[in-house]
């Protein structure tokens, strides 16, 4: 499957056995094989093989790109896109959003300089200095409206965005989540929010250090797509911060069972922090003096 990805076609194969042009090659030499029954792979040129995990990781590797094993599991997620089970209330409908994000076309996006957008951000307690590292000024134009807007931009994993402004709500898709890797590398824990107000909120109150790595669903129907992010990277303690409601007490409930394989990774859940308040940006709203946005 991951070679039909790749658009490598086999020379040949055998009962046992497939043979490719190599991908690790310019001039693609048959080189490169995979037994079917084990799915493992060797290349005679490189005197190398083994599991699928190894093979992306060499292949990320030879694209000159970030190649450990949580890159290669996560290149592996975003190539194949195998969907996960969510409980039916964290589904999101995928119908609904297509039809509303359709007539967004993205223009072009840079710093946040428009003086609304700037308001904007005051507003919602995000000081303009945090909102730089992790929002964007996007200019789209609506096509059914013929209205060109100024928003603030979330990016995501996919090259989709999150698009605020006081007017306006939405995304260009694909949605997906956010993943901001912290100051240190190798870092011990991870946070998950539900939305990018959320992790602004945090990162302004400094309660989710920027040494951490951090994981922004931007919507519940991306839970499916934290697994991935997590395998395989060291990660010690997940902090989650889900909304007080019923939703956010089944994605808290989500992420403790999916991520119950990962040995050594322990989820503590923040809900406490922000108590009686329904989320991280509304008890931050609130902390502040300021009228719920």
């Amino acid at each position: 499957m991951i070679m039909d990805k790749l658009n490598i076609c086999p020379n040949h194969k055998t009962k046992n056995e497939s043979f490719y042009p190599s991908p690790f090659h310019p001039q693609q030499l048959p080189t490169f094989s995979i037994k079917t029954n084990t799915n493992e792979w060797y290349d005679e040129s490189l005197e190398t093989g083994g599991t699928l995990i190894d093979f992306v990781c060499a292949y990320l590797a030879f694209q000159k790109e970030a190649s450990t094993k949580a890159d290669a599991t996560r290149w592996i997620y975003n190539m194949v896109r195998i969907p996960e089970h969510l409980p039916l209330a964290l589904q999101g409908n995928e119908k609904r959003h297509q039809r509303e994000d359709a007539p967004l076309v993205f223009k072009k996006a840079g710093l946040i300089e428009h003086l609304g957008l700037i308001r904007y951000l005051e507003k919602q307690g995000i000081p303009l200095a945090v909102a730089q590292q992790h929002l964007k000024q996007v200019y789209i134009l609506h096509k059914k409206t013929r209205k060109h807007l100024f928003v603030l931009g979330f990016d995501n994993e996919e090259g989709g965005y999150e698009l605020r402004n006081p007017f306006f709500k939405g995304c260009l898709r694909p949605k997906a989540l956010s993943f901001i890797r912290g100051s240190v590398p190798g870092t011990a824990t991870v946070h998950v929010f539900k939305s990018c107000w959320d992790f602004l909120s945090a990162r302004t109150r400094n309660i989710a250090p920027f040494k951490s790595d951090s994981l922004v669903l931007n919507a519940y129907e991306c839970l499916g797509q934290v697994y991935p992010y997590l395998q395989h990277y060291g990660y010690r303690t997940l902090y989650s911060w889900m909304d007080h409601d019923a939703a956010g007490r089944q994605a808290t409930a989500y992420l403790s069972h999916s991520i119950h394989s990962i040995e050594g990774l322990h989820h503590k859940t923040m809900s406490p922090v922000f108590a009686p308040h329904r989320d991280v940006h509304t008890w931050h709203l609130a902390r502040l003096g300021n009228a719920e946005a």
